[in-house]
Formats: structure tokens, C-alpha cells, sequence
């Protein structure tokens, strides 16, 4: 019978902490300097996108653990695949399972991540497992359906699905609905992590 804000503050915390924790382990695997993955971590932690998560009383520190999480282990899987055992891929299934469930943009960020991955291991024709990955995740999608099956209703319906995107499809508003997106994802970026200053953006990504 007792009401507080700081039962979902903690919680979100602990999903917070978490996913810096997991951004250093796959900044750690992608840089292979954890001098680099130890400052990825503590800019992001520092950033007002992490603080306003956190603060955020909804699923979005949940999802960002979770999204961040599947990262690491897509890349763990990549990279150690000489030494991968089939717990591994259980575990991975897990987290694609317990994403799923914590929000349906989880789904869409995984698809895009599985074609990334099956394209790169075709292309480079690499010793990678990508039937067990791709196992894995069809089973973790049959769990999550079997769970709660009104995952498809979300992501196919209502105006947040796909029902909203009643445009016509041509090149000219597609160029211009992809231009918008992009515009303001910048924008977004620009003001969440490096306090609206764009010219900072664009110098990271010169850098990169």
C-alpha cells in the first residue's frame, strides 16, 4: 500500500548501471583498449541522454540495458566464435527473449543487427555460427509470441505501428521523409549528449 518514486528510480538505475557496464564490455571488444571503452562509458554516463533515461520513470532504461546487452553478445559471438560454446547462444536467446518482451522497437533494432551480421559473415565467408544465431533468435521470437502474443497487433497496428505511416510511397517522399529522420536524429544526438553542440557531433564523427 506504499507509493513511491524511488521503487522505479532504483530499478532504472540498476538497468542504467548495467548497460554502462556492458557499453564498456563492448566498447572493450571493438576498440581492444579499455582505456577507450572506460571513457565511452563514463561519456555516456555523464551524458544528459543516460541521466534523462534514468530519471525517466518508463521502459526505456530496461530497453536500453537490453539493447546494449544484445550488442555485446552479438559481438562477443562474432569475435570469440572459435571458442563459442552452445551455452552461450542459450544465454543470447534469453536476452533476445527478455528484449522482445521489454519493448517492441527491441525487435526492430535486432532484425537490423541479424541482416547486418548475416551480410558481413557471407561477405567475409567467416567460420561464424550464423545458423545457431539465427536459431537462437527465431526461438527467443516463438518464446516471446508464446508469452505475449499481441507483439505482432503492436508493431502492425495502431499510431505508433505501422498504420501510421499512411504516406504515398514514392522516391521523392521517401528521399524527404529519410532526410527529415536524419536531420533529426543529429538534432536529437547534438542536444541529449553533447549539450546542443552540433560542431562536437560532427568533429566525433570526422574522427571516426
Amino acid at each position: 500500500g506504499i507509493f513511491s518514486k524511488w521503487f522505479p528510480f532504483v530499478l532504472n538505475a540498476c538497468f542504467m548501471m548495467g548497460a554502462i557496464f556492458f557499453l564498456f564490455k563492448t566498447a572493450s571488444l571493438i576498440c581492444r583498449n579499455n582505456t577507450y571503452a572506460l571513457l565511452s562509458a563514463i561519456a555516456y554516463a555523464m551524458s544528459l541522454a543516460c541521466i534523462t533515461t534514468t530519471i525517466y520513470i518508463r521502459m526505456y532504461s530496461m530497453l536500453t540495458f537490453f539493447v546494449v546487452l544484445f550488442s555485446y553478445m552479438t559481438l562477443f559471438l562474432y569475435r570469440n566464435y572459435e571458442n563459442v560454446k552452445t551455452k552461450h547462444f542459450v544465454i543470447f536467446g534469453i536476452v533476445a527473449f527478455l528484449g522482445n518482451l521489454t519493448h517492441y522497437y527491441f525487435i526492430l533494432f535486432e532484425l537490423l543487427v541479424g541482416i547486418t551480421l548475416l551480410i558481413i559473415t557471407i561477405k567475409r565467408k567467416g567460420a561464424f555460427s550464423i545458423k545457431k544465431y539465427i536459431i537462437a533468435g527465431v526461438l527467443a521470437a516463438v518464446a516471446s509470441l508464446s508469452v505475449y502474443p499481441f507483439i505482432i497487433t503492436n508493431v502492425l497496428s495502431g499510431n505508433r505501428g505501422l498504420d501510421a505511416g499512411n504516406i504515398s510511397i514514392d522516391f521523392v517522399t521517401i528521399l524527404t521523409y529519410g532526410v527529415y529522420k536524419i536531420r533529426t536524429y543529429i538534432q536529437i544526438i547534438s542536444k541529449e549528449i553533447f549539450a546542443n553542440q552540433i560542431w562536437l557531433f560532427v568533429l566525433l564523427v570526422m574522427l571516426m
